[in-house]
């Protein structure tokens, strides 16, 4: 008898280490308190101080450490393993002070380090991290990590980067191979971030990445003294990037020092840059552009550029759209964007830089049409509102089939008109030159320009058919050179009847209308109009965003259904949406959770001290700036974490919020006939699959953002999970 409870403990002893084990290599959530102490095992019971104790103890994939509400100061870096996220209760609510100065562009308060490339799948949300008033250096980098996400953050006050994708392992001129990939930042502020006295500094550094997604961010610098306030972007050789739905401000004036949104540099094909609002008298620079394997470069559309009024010159003030090279630019297309009370808008800078190792420079099948460019210029010199400018002496530069049609331009209304509303000046080779359907007015000189004063420089194949000049001193194009097989027909002069002063369609009686030429677009009428808008389309260059004049919210909530107390605004034309979220980025006009008519309650994905924040939009697209309102929601039923279905058997759901994908792992296979249901809050069944395997991962991609139940049935047992889908 004594043998067998012998036998019998040690069997006991035996399974329970297992399940220990089991548990011990097995992802889970872990917290980080201002009450915490570093000496405890960080559940949600005994939590742990510091993030950065925390990230040493939590380095399984598919780990979540949870930053609760509160002020967290940290001095040391925080390491972050493969595959382990952070979250915090809420961008107003945690916040993490650090004063950890980095040591190089590859160092972070928070470095996600891998030596080679590594699929990350992780995330780090939802909290204001701070470099202590520019005492920390760099806030997070990343280096060398796919499948990384940082969204719904604030971050702010750091010295040279808030952030830094690192992909590539080779020098800033040598293209990488691979690239990183399945990276991005989403819904969040950053400010303060970039200064210009620093090496590789810009409040974003993207480098080496492949598919990188920025949008529906708040992008701010313009908190440092004139001259140090540093870029926005920064970066080098990306392969299909997305930059949409941002807001990016900058000073009007830095005393004489560059001024730029961003610099990137060697984009890589499939780029794209759209719906973006860009406020300040500063420049968007780009540098080389090839098609590669992409169908085509790069494209940037539908954007504003927006200056509050007309400001005076200053030394190294460039063009809101800056395009320049050192060897390549080709398939690229600058179309439906919009420029008010800018210096200048768009700039083709052609030259061949011999300096860097270069010997030639090609630029092919360029598109620039339907911009709207209104009173551009300076209040105190003439400029360009369009230039295409060759630069230097090297012959080798070849320019080819670039087209610029269907843009309405007025130069500035003062006495500083600008120069020529288009200005080509000639280097090296320009053929199959196509200026078609513009209206340009307000000009000192010609509406056209092509000039060149270089040895050697020809001009062939121009077209310039279609284009209705008024108020410039010469309605007409000045050929201040040769140019062979020139076509010049159809140009017309008179006011063209534009709606309004700054409403460029045009009205019934306008000449533009069905006086333009068939360039490939879609057109009413016999023939297109010339200028930016067709008329009798639903173009309207409405730049007035609505206002939301009333929002408020009870100070507590029992339920994560949160009642709307007063939800209002007020637009010049029509309010056509309303939306309510939890972040302070101001939201896509293409999000597709606006609804038509006020809400009047608002779903959270948790329970905690929320900020609300209620936008509105009109029919043009614009997004009014938010109002906000807080309250504590105490309901939080489901939970989000790893559960135990039985003393061998535990379920884990990661990441979780997350984006396009989530994972359910289990601590071994399941019976045979489990399966799992991932349901919306209607009850409506997303998907749904019999488990074969310990980890079953799951595409929500086509799904919005919201809340979802996870069931998971095993035998007789159910087990539903909260999963949050951040968008």
């Amino acid at each position: 008898m004594k043998v067998f409870i012998k036998i019998f403990v040690i069997r006991i002893l035996l399974l329970s280490l297992f399940v220990l084990l089991s548990i011990a290599g097995f992802s889970a959530k872990y917290y980080v308190d201002v009450s915490g102490n570093n000496s405890n095992n960080g559940s949600v019971g005994s939590p742990w101080l510091t993030l950065t104790y925390a990230c040493t103890k939590a380095t399984a994939s598919g780990d979540v450490i949870h930053i609760n509400a509160g002020t967290f100061n940290e001095s040391a870096k925080s390491n972050l393993a493969v595959g382990v996220s952070i979250e915090g209760a809420g961008i107003d609510a945690t916040i993490v002070n650090t004063k950890y100065a980095a040591s190089s562009s590859s160092d972070g308060a928070i470095l996600l380090n891998s030596s080679s490339y590594t699929s990350g799948n992780q995330s780090i949300s939802n909290f204001t991290f701070t470099g202590s008033n520019l005492t920390a250096i760099r806030g997070i980098c990343i280096n060398y990590r796919n499948n990384v996400t940082v969204h719904d953050m604030k971050i702010t006050n750091f010295y040279a980067s808030a952030l830094f994708f690192r992909g590539s392992n080779k020098d800033w001129d040598a293209e990488p191979s691979p690239y990183a990939s399945g990276n991005s930042l989403i819904n969040s502020t950053v400010s303060n971030c970039a200064t210009r006295s620093s090496g590789e500094s810009a409040s974003i550094r993207i480098n080496g990445q492949n598919g990188f997604l920025l949008h529906n961010n708040t992008l701010t610098q313009t908190s440092r003294a004139s001259g140090q306030n540093g870029n926005i972007l920064g970066g080098e050789w990306n392969k299909g990037l997305k930059i949409h739905d941002n807001v990016f401000t900058k000073t009007d004036d830095e005393g004489g020092a560059w001024n730029f949104f961003f610099e990137l540099w060697h984009w890589q094909g499939g780029g794209e840059i759209y719906a973006n609002t860009f406020n300040g008298a500063a420049t968007m620079d780009i540098v080389d552009v090839m098609k590669s394997d992409s169908e085509y470069g790069l494209k940037i559309y539908d954007n504003k550029y927006l200056v509050a009024s007309t400001v005076k010159f200053t030394a190294n003030q460039v063009y809101s759209i800056c395009i320049e090279g050192r060897s390549h630019l080709e398939d690229m297309y600058i179309n439906d964007n919009y420029f008010k009370n800018v210096p200048n808008a768009i700039e083709y800078n052609v030259l061949v830089n011999t300096g860097e190792g270069y010997s030639s420079f090609n630029v092919k099948n360029i598109y620039i049409h339907h911009n709207v460019l209104e009173n551009v210029g300076m209040t105190d010199l003439s400029s360009f509102p369009i230039w295409l400018e060759g630069y230097g002496s090297n012959s080798n530069i070849t320019v080819d089939n670039f087209h610029i049609y269907n843009n309405s331009i007025q130069g500035v209304v003062n006495s500083n008109k600008a120069i020529t509303g288009i200005q080509v000046d000639v280097a090296g080779k320009f053929s199959n030159i196509f200026i078609q359907n513009n209206i340009i007015t307000n000009c000192r000189y010609s509406a056209i320009t092509f000039d060149s004063n270089l040895s050697g420089a020809t001009l062939s194949n121009v077209t310039v058919n279609n284009n209705l000049y008024y108020g410039n001193a010469t309605n007409a194009t000045a050929f201040n050179m040769t140019a062979s097989n020139k076509t010049e027909n159809s140009n017309i002069i008179g006011n063209p009847l534009f709606v309004a002063l700054t409403d460029y369609n045009l009205q019934a009686s306008s000449p533009a209308i069905n006086k333009g030429i068939d360039v490939g677009e879609a057109y009413n009428g016999s023939s297109p109009d010339i200028g930016a808008y067709e008329s009798g389309s639903s173009s309207v260059s409405d730049a007035t965003s609505p206002v939301v004049s009333a929002f408020t919210v009870p100070s507590m909530s029992s339920s994560l259904t949160v009642s709307l107390s007063t939800f209002t605004a007020t637009d010049n034309i029509g309010v056509t949406g309303y939306l309510v979220n939890e972040t302070a980025a101001t939201p896509s006009a293409s999000n597709t959770s606006w609804s038509a008519t006020a809400p009047t309650t608002y779903l959270a994905l948790s329970s905690g001290t929320k900020t609300l924040y209620a936008w509105t939009k009109d029919g043009a697209g614009n997004v009014s700036a938010s109002l906000n309102d807080g309250v504590t929601i105490t309901d939080d039923q489901l939970p989000t974490g790893m559960e135990v279905i039985n003393e061998t058997l535990k379920i884990d759901v990661f990441p979780n919020p997350c984006v396009d994908n989530v994972t359910v792992r289990f601590s071994e296979t399941p019976q045979a006939g489990s399966h799992i249901e991932i349901m919306d809050l209607t009850g409506r069944k997303i998907t749904s699959r019999v488990i074969t395997n310990p980890e079953e991962r799951f595409s929500l991609s086509e799904q919005p953002a919201g809340l979802y139940m996870v069931k998971t049935i095993v035998g007789s047992v159910e087990k539903i999970t909260k999963l949050i889908i951040n968008k």
